[in-house]
């Protein structure tokens, strides 16, 4: 994990100098390893004036986490997931659903960006720009080499702390489905590499998790109507 130290960026925080392109310094496009980059000693003042509205970038307790750039098929299931998850909530009724590099703001000093998460109805963005969601009822992380351990640990103990109801883990490499439910005052852990996993956060909303390990990916516009009931599935 490569990190650029509280130094480095000092100047980012000074009221008279600006960044040239202030971009930089949270740009993770030039990062040619499949790892994790962060920047040490951050704001959340920071975080919400540099980070760039187009890459995935996280602040968690002063630090802030920057993948390496995705591949193709991770973005094919976020967006297969995002397809799914949008349109059933829209039709039912049941909140807005958000996509990285969306900002889901756990607590104070930590602001996350789900692959796929799902606010309850009734939550809008939060004041006073609208730059962050406050709450979920579910998240969705593909993992991918670079970002693997900081999803199932990091992120993992920090969407605990913060009583997420349902947690979800698309391991494409192993082939399976990794749920974390929040059953009273405990997480359930489910793994599943094959049948239908049903949402206990999500009401109805349900997916073959064979699904996921098809390639090339299945359309998400049939598949959707077998979720909702429909017969043109």
């Amino acid at each position: 994990m490569a990190s650029r130290t509280e130094s480095d960026v000092d100047r980012l925080r000074h009221p008279d100098v600006e960044p040239t392109p202030a971009e930089s310094w949270y740009d993770r496009s030039t990062i040619p390893d499949d790892e994790m980059h962060t920047i040490e000693g951050q704001t959340e003042e920071d975080f919400f004036r540099f980070a760039p509205e187009n890459r995935y970038c996280e602040l968690i307790d002063g630090v802030v986490y920057m993948p390496s750039p995705v591949t193709w098929r991770h973005q094919e299931l976020v967006f297969f997931w995002m397809s799914l998850l949008s349109t059933f909530c829209s039709e039912r009724n049941l909140g807005k659903v958000g996509m990285g590099p969306a900002v889901l703001r756990i607590a104070p000093g930590r602001d996350l960006e789900p692959d796929v998460f799902v606010a309850p109805v009734g939550v809008e963005p939060l004041p006073p720009q609208g730059l962050a969601m406050g709450e979920a009822v579910l998240v969705v992380e593909m993992l991918s080499p670079g970002n693997r351990s900081h999803d199932l640990k990091r992120k993992a103990q920090i969407y605990r702390e913060a009583r997420i109801p349902e947690i979800v883990f698309v391991d494409d490499r192993d082939k399976v489905l990794i749920v974390e439910r929040l059953a009273g005052d405990e997480y359930e852990t489910v793994r599943l590499g094959s049948g239908r996993w049903e949402s206990s956060a999500v009401p109805g909303f349900w997916l073959d998790v064979a699904w996921l390990w098809e390639d090339p990916l299945p359309s998400p516009h049939r598949r959707i109507n077998l979720v909702l009931g429909n017969p043109a599935g």
